[in-house]
């Protein structure tokens, strides 16, 4: 329908038609250039992503891993602060692996952080 409408155009505008219908033409490829970019967008995107997975497979998993890790230490951190709280350690023992475990998890972030990856 929009083709329809510039083909028209071109026939009863002459500033359309200059240059034996240069300007149709390269109009007429870019929208079929479109038309079809936008059907092959998903699948270039897929062959992309599968690719890049393929080429990064060891340090997905170790990405993964790290994932892990963080979150055990994150479940470690909240369960000394509950032990805290309810008075099962002192005030030395929460600073000293708080700040052992706290270490530890920025270790991890920033494993994540040189290969450019946020956890």
């Amino acid at each position: 329908m929009m083709w329809a409408g510039l083909m028209v155009r071109w026939k009863i505008n002459p500033l359309f038609a200059k240059e034996d219908g240069l300007f149709l033409i390269i109009l007429i490829e870019y929208f079929i250039y479109y038309a079809s970019l936008r059907k092959l967008k998903p699948l270039i995107k897929d062959v992309m992503l599968n690719t890049f997975k393929k080429q990064q497979k060891d340090t997905l998993q170790e990405i993964e891993v790290n994932k892990k890790a963080i979150n055990d230490i994150e479940r470690k951190l909240a369960r000394l602060e509950e032990r805290f709280v309810f008075e099962e350690i002192n005030t030395a023992q929460y600073e000293k692996f708080k700040s052992m475990l706290t270490q530890e998890k920025n270790e991890k972030l920033m494993f994540s952080e040189k290969v450019g990856f946020n956890l």
